[in-house]
């Protein structure tokens, strides 16, 4: 038996960025891998990439850059968000990003 009662299962892995401005520093998502089955494989990342204004820990502008997910792929019929932009990376079949309006200040 695996979950609750049992071994635990690997769902969720995330990674962080330390970035230091004025006298804070912030830790934004650098990037999270959902997996797909019991054992730990079939992991997808999602990864963003941030621009800061300088000497400051306020985020200018944000890129998420999604997983190429298969056509035979099973979706769930609520997905959890929406993109607010996506546009296809250089080439066809490249992960497509995720961009946030530069932020003014």
């Amino acid at each position: 038996m695996q979950g609750k009662s049992g071994a635990q299962i690997l769902q969720t892995s995330a990674q962080y960025y330390a970035h230091t401005g004025s006298s804070a520093t912030v830790y934004p998502v650098a990037s999270t891998t959902r997996y797909r089955n019991t054992d730990g494989t079939g992991g997808k990342t999602t990864s963003s990439t941030y621009t800061w204004f300088t000497g400051t820990t306020q985020v200018q502008a944000l890129v998420t850059t999604m997983p190429v997910i298969a056509s035979a792929t099973t979706v769930p019929a609520s997905p959890t968000w929406t993109p607010l932009f996506t546009t296809p990376v250089a080439g066809s079949s490249g992960p497509a990003t995720t961009s946030l309006p530069p932020l003014s200040g």
